[in-house]
């Protein structure tokens, strides 16, 4: 009966010029609710496979059993797509890090969307910075510079973790 229904729908959607959103209603398809990764959040972090490498756990839900999803995944920097299935409304993905994802998903049978689009960043590895400690004068010693020219010379330790400081300023005053 639910096929004569179906049927009979589209041949009305045909003859009649129905909109595809009132014949998905009529057919009973249900609007995917995604869950994670969400919509723009700062970054989504997974499992850290490798320093290049994530696992990230995609989840959806739907109200329909029996149902094979197919998860539309975009790379934003390659502009590149792939396509997942799944017949669960959870879906584990490797992932490459540091890059803008965007995700939808849509029915297997007909890649008619049955969610929203969404995107997110994958988590990258941190990066650690330091701010240097503050130089030590060696020499000359406060109050031991005597006048012997046109030229001092000035001595200082100076240690910094990350090893990132190039150069530094002096003042005189």
């Amino acid at each position: 009966m639910r096929k004569v229904r179906f049927f009979l729908i589209l041949i009305l959607a045909g003859a009649c010029g129905l909109h595809q959103d009132l014949v998905d209603a009529l057919v009973g398809l249900e609007d995917v609710e995604m869950l994670f990764p969400e919509n723009v959040p700062e970054c989504t972090e997974g499992t850290v496979l490798s320093e290049t490498q994530s696992e990230v756990v995609f989840r959806w839900s739907n109200n329909q059993e029996n149902v094979t999803y197919q998860i539309n995944l975009t790379n934003l920097i390659s502009d590149s797509t792939e396509l997942f299935h799944s017949n669960n409304t959870e879906l584990p993905i490797i992932l490459e890090r540091s890059i803008p994802y965007s995700w939808f998903v849509a029915d297997s049978l007909s890649n008619n969307p049955r969610s929203e689009v969404w995107t997110f960043y994958n988590a990258g590895p941190g990066v650690e910075s330091f701010i240097p400690f503050t130089a030590e004068a060696i020499a000359p010693a406060q109050e031991a510079i005597i006048e012997t020219g046109s030229s001092v010379n000035l001595i200082w330790i100076a240690n910094d973790l990350d090893e990132d400081v190039a150069e530094y300023d002096v003042y005189f005053g």
